[in-house]
């Protein structure tokens, strides 16, 4: 899974991914990657989060409304590729993004 935060983002910026087997990997630009591996069982919240079978029915791209190279994008590896782009600061993003979301910011903190 890999959270790409827009570009205007201002806190939390950065480009995080998170491997099956519980590698961190933020790269933030010019200071390059920052590496950190957490245990699996750390993964769990996300792991149930990703299995909410309301996740799969977003669009590839939600909303539909957004400017283009606007809001962050989130991309899934899975059998079936996944990228939903969305504004982080919407009021009403669906509950399953939100909890994903949740998940992820959680692991961005232990940088």
């Amino acid at each position: 899974m890999r959270l790409q935060r827009n570009s205007g983002a201002t806190t939390l910026p950065g480009d995080l991914t998170v491997f099956s087997n519980g590698g961190l990997q933020l790269y933030l630009d010019e200071r390059g990657a920052l590496r950190k591996t957490v245990a699996p069982t750390d993964l769990a919240g996300l792991q149930a989060a990703l299995t909410d079978p309301a996740l799969s029915s977003l669009a590839e791209s939600y909303p539909a409304t957004l400017p283009a190279r606007a809001g962050d994008t989130l991309t899934i590896y899975d059998p079936h590729r996944r990228i939903i782009r969305y504004d982080p600061s919407s009021p009403d993003l669906p509950p399953e993004l939100q909890r994903l979301i949740a998940e992820i910011m959680n692991l961005r903190k232990r940088f």
